[in-house]
């Protein structure tokens, strides 16, 4: 029934599309009556394959067209070091001379092997094509822009005189194409695809080669660009200077009445009711000739009506996006833009409850459209007007890949996956060269940056990528995070299992007992706030993966000599440890303090990821973690030297969204209201509600829009398999509201959460017969707890356990004698 329901309010917001009435302002969408000239501030679609960042002003409006795929060669070395027989040496320097001259060692051996010497960038995402309108639009008025996340339709439309301008644009999950709508009275303007700017180029050229001068550099030294404009078509085919092949990019132009005329360069309309273009763009490999005529070939056999195109595509991109529903009561702000809601936002120094559900839908909107088959949420989404995008607009596993995935299972889309799932089997071969290469070691180690390939290149004395060694195990995390969800058995044993051995293999040839009779990690690095032995996260990760794995060996009823095999190494680990003020220690090794300036909180990741740490379970690792916690909060997040964009770098979202997830799985609701506000007030969300990297709307990131919702979801609902916390982290100004359609694990579906002053209300699917406890806020005096349908409460006093029949829904009605809190 939901998701009939579901489809049909789908249906029913595209039925003003066909009548092509005015635009208004949707109340499950971004709007903006100010356009503007900025990429970063563009209006955003995508199906996950190729995205389009819509902007500009009346008259003068840009389109890039993206592919997921496109990273464009630098020419990097990409060759792993054979230096891992020197690792006993490089502890010994390690442990003698310490980490700056362990590394001096290391990149003088692999000089010796052929590195170039330099700190590499991974090759860059890039954009397509632009595609530029030019009409004439003296006396513009009534401007407003609009990007529909029920849909996934960015429209525009204001006036000249009499006449009212619209421009609609999709990219079809259906028929895999962009679509662009152009109308306006008789339509005359100009349709340009300009060539790659040379300069651009050269910029990029810079990255990887910055001894060369730059008159040496040719122009299209990275991008031989072949392109041909005629009156219905205009095509490209670009290859990579630097190898691994290129791109085709073809772009159907139909003109309903009118006139059309081409000089080579430029589309030229005249009096036209309505341009419909029709955009595709495809990659090809190395050696391949290109596919050029089959895309046009495709695109010719599509209909050229958008009205019939958008339904399949607004009914695949809806079913995908109304899984889940929130109502936080912000009805009678809905219809406002999301300037008017930022700018609200900012003067009352907190989020409105409209701009709550909008950051909350657009965070998962953006994600949508940037998640595919092929390929997750890059840096950038699936977004850039830059060839030189901050960080390469890459993969980047110390942090932003897993936070930009992080809602995709709790909020009901597990198949959104899928495409991460396809980029770790696509580079994995380069993970298993960085594994032999730096340490000699079988099984595999993931780069801290990854792009066209896996190969850790990203590395020297000015960013020590090559001492992190625990990519690979977090990046396993969601492997078995799906399992948990999903049940998916044929998942675990093929995909899961496999991978986690690979993780395994390599720990069992890494790590080395020292003098204390447990394992060293060593070299160790705690994520871009330095290095030293024994990082705790790096133990963290490593006991979070031979856990998982056994687990899930038990399960599938395989690996018994393995099991024991990886039971000794859990009993090697180094022992975390607390310093005398109570924190945790972010490196396991006797006197190193905490360096809590700095926005990675690698060390609370038993707290934020593995959920290692519990308040029952493990109280005094607990106790430390809530230290270091408030220790980043205080010394980091709040301290006025580093907030305010008064260091640029250390306003940094991703931060930000580890706090917040932190936050809620320590029970600080009103912590994880004020982050959540920070990024409404500081300008670190545009008004598209995808976010930036800095406040002031200062880099084009993200990774925030992954986290926000699961910020939101774990502060309403926490599960373990077993176990179901309600309300865990319910800030005050969240008193009241509805979600509906969140995923638990241990395959329980939340139908729908209620809560008001004093009740919590839930109706749980469980997708197997199974016991699970639910656990109460602990500061609300349960008044009542009544359980209907087949839902049996068993054990009193916050230790609710309910038995729950496969597909038969539970209802939940819980009363407190004062709110939760």
């Amino acid at each position: 029934m939901n998701e009939i329901i579901a489809i049909a309010l789908t249906l029913l917001s595209t039925t003003a599309i066909f009548a092509q009435e005015p635009l208004a302002v949707p109340e499950r969408g971004a709007a903006s009556k100010q356009s503007t000239r900025y990429w970063e501030y563009g209006f955003l679609t995508g199906n996950g394959t190729m995205g389009a960042d819509y902007f500009g002003n009346p008259g003068d409006e840009t389109m890039v067209l993206t592919h997921c795929k496109l990273f464009l060669p630098l020419g990097s070395n990409e060759k792993v070091p054979d230096i891992g027989k020197y690792l006993p040496e490089l502890r010994e320097t390690i442990k003698t001379r310490g980490y700056p001259r362990g590394m001096g060692f290391m990149m003088d051996k692999a000089r010796e092997a052929g590195w170039p010497g330099i700190i590499q960038n991974t090759d860059p995402f890039h954009p397509a094509f632009f595609f530029k309108i030019t009409t004439p639009a003296g006396g513009a008025r009534d401007y407003l822009r609009t990007e529909d996340f029920q849909t996934g339709e960015v429209a525009a439309q204001w006036k000249a005189g009499d006449t009212v301008y619209q421009r609609r644009l999709f990219i079809s999950r259906a028929d895999n194409v962009a679509v662009l709508s152009i109308t306006g009275g008789k339509v005359s303007c100009e349709l340009t695809v300009p060539p790659v700017d040379p300069k651009a180029q050269v910029r990029a050229y810079q990255l990887n080669h910055p001894d060369e001068p730059k008159e040496n550099s040719a122009v299209n030294v990275l991008l031989q660009e072949e392109r041909k404009v005629a009156k219905d078509w205009i095509t490209l085919h670009n290859t990579y200077k630097f190898g691994k092949g290129g791109y085709d990019a073809a772009l159907r132009v139909i003109v309903k009445g009118g006139s059309a005329e081409s000089d080579g360069e430029k589309i030229s309309v005249k009096d036209a009711s309505e341009v419909l273009v029709l955009m595709r763009v495809e990659p090809f490999k190395q050696g391949e000739p290109g596919v050029l005529e089959k895309v046009k070939a495709e695109l010719a056999r599509l209909p050229a009506d958008y009205k019939q195109l958008l339904p399949p595509h607004a009914r695949a991109h809806g079913e995908l996006f109304n899984r889940v529903s929130v109502d936080f009561g912000g009805a009678a702000e809905r219809k406002l833009t999301t300037d008017e809601l930022l700018a609200r936002a900012k003067e009352q120094n907190t989020i409105p409850p409209a701009l709550l559900e909008k950051i909350y839908d657009g965070s998962r909107y953006v994600i949508l459209c940037a998640s595919g088959d092929e390929r997750p949420s890059n840096l950038q989404g699936i977004w850039t007007g830059t060839w030189t995008p901050a960080w390469s607009g890459d993969y980047t596993t110390n942090t932003n890949l897993e936070l930009a995935i992080a809602h995709l299972l709790s909020s009901g889309t597990p198949e959104l996956l899928k495409g991460y799932f396809k980029l770790i089997d696509d580079t994995i071969e380069g993970w298993r060269e960085n594994a032999k290469g730096f340490y000699g070691a079988r099984g595999v180690m993931a780069p801290s940056r990854e792009s066209n390939s896996g190969t850790q290149i990203h590395w020297s004395n000015r960013f020590t990528g090559s001492f992190w060694t625990c990519g690979a195990g977090w990046l396993a995390h969601w492997y078995y995070d799906y399992y948990r969800y999903t049940g998916d058995r044929d998942f675990l044993a093929k995909k899961a299992v496999p991978l986690m051995k690979e993780v395994a293999l390599f720990y069992e040839d890494f790590l080395f007992v020292d003098q204390s009779g447990k394992y060293r990690f060593s070299p160790s690095n705690s994520a871009e706030n330095g290095d030293g032995d024994n990082s705790t996260q790096d133990i963290m990760v490593a006991r979070e993966l031979l856990t998982n794995l056994i687990a899930a060996c038990k399960e599938l009823n395989i690996e018994p000599q393995n099991i024991s095999k990886w039971q000794a190494m859990i009993s090697k680990l180094p022992p975390y440890l607390v310093l005398p003020n109570g924190e945790l220690q972010e490196w396991s090794t006797p006197g190193v303090q905490n360096k809590n300036n700095h926005r990675h909180m690698s060390h609370l990741y038993a707290i934020w990821e593995s959920y290692e740490f519990d308040p029952e379970k493990t109280p005094d690792m607990w106790k430390a973690s809530e230290a270091a916690y408030d220790a980043r909060m205080n010394t980091w997040f709040r301290n006025p030297e580093n907030t305010g964009d008064q260091k640029g770098n250390e306003t940094a979202s991703h931060g930000r969204m580890h706090l917040g997830l932190s936050a809620a799985r320590l029970g600080r609701s009103e912590e994880v209201w004020e982050l959540l506000s920070r990024m409404a007030t500081g300008v670190s969300i545009y008004p598209s509600m995808g976010s930036a990297h800095y406040e002031k709307g200062k880099t084009f990131n993200m990774d925030a829009n992954g986290a926000m919702p699961e910020i939101i979801n774990n502060a309403l609902v926490f599960s373990l398999p077993g176990q179901l916390d309600l309300l865990p982290a319910l800030p005050k100004a969240m008193a009241s509201g509805t979600v509906k359609g969140l995923l638990a694990r241990g395959q329980i579906r939340l139908n729908s959460l209620h809560w008001d002053a004093g009740m919590v209300e839930c109706e749980l699917v469980s997708g197997k017969d199974q016991r699970v406890r639910v656990r109460l806020p602990k500061a609300a005096a349960v008044k009542s707890f009544e359980v209907s349908s087949v839902g049996a409460k068993i054990a009193p006093d916050n230790a609710h356990l309910l038995s729950l029949k496969t597909g038969q829904p539970t209802k939940l009605r819980i009363t407190f004698a004062e709110s939760p809190k």
